[in-house]
């Protein structure tokens, strides 16, 4: 049974670095979860930031309209999850880091430089690697999280934004895409 929930979906996916991304971010003495879930939330509040970023570019530097409308969508559900981790991260005494890692800001820093089809192609071909990358940390903290709350939440995201970038065509032009 697929699990979805708007709120968290894609919640905290990277632009391509998610896995070997490890912010760094104060622990609090009064942590009450377990090692491998302060990881697990680091790395997707860290991911979920830079996807919100990108995100935001493409709103701006995009040409087509099917990847403006993919990144209202991040920006939306990216926030709206980004608001459940910090609720559920606070409660378990986990400190998120407050944006993106240093890997993905260098991601975020070359897309900034691009406009138009050059930079949908980067955009679209980083969505995927990062929806990959990200399902296969949400699934994990779903299966074998000692969390119950982390792992609840792991397992309530992701999987339609990596169906939806998939899909989307890398070379798609702009003038062929009705608003």
């Amino acid at each position: 049974m697929r699990l979805f929930v708007p709120a968290a979906t894609a919640a905290f996916v990277a632009f391509a670095t998610l896995a070997q991304a490890q912010p760094a971010a104060a622990s609090t003495p009064a942590t009450k979860a377990s090692s491998a879930g302060h990881s697990f939330a680091t790395k997707a509040a860290a991911a979920g930031a830079a996807e919100i970023a990108d995100a935001q570019l493409a709103l701006r530097n995009s040409s087509r309209q099917d990847v403006k409308n993919f990144a209202r969508r991040m920006v939306d559900d990216h926030t709206k999850a980004a608001d459940q981790l910090k609720s559920i991260a606070t409660s378990e005494g986990i400190a998120l880091p407050s944006g993106e890692s240093a890997a993905d800001k260098k991601n975020t820093d070359s897309l900034q430089k691009l406009n138009g089809a050059a930079f949908d192609q980067k955009y679209i071909q980083g969505q995927r690697t990062a929806h990959k990358e990200a399902v296969s940390l949400f699934t994990t903290q779903s299966k074998s999280g000692e969390d119950s709350e982390l792992k609840v939440f792991a397992a309530q995201t992701l999987q339609d934004h990596l169906k939806m970038i998939t899909a989307m065509p890398l070379g798609q032009k702009p003038s062929s895409i009705t608003p």
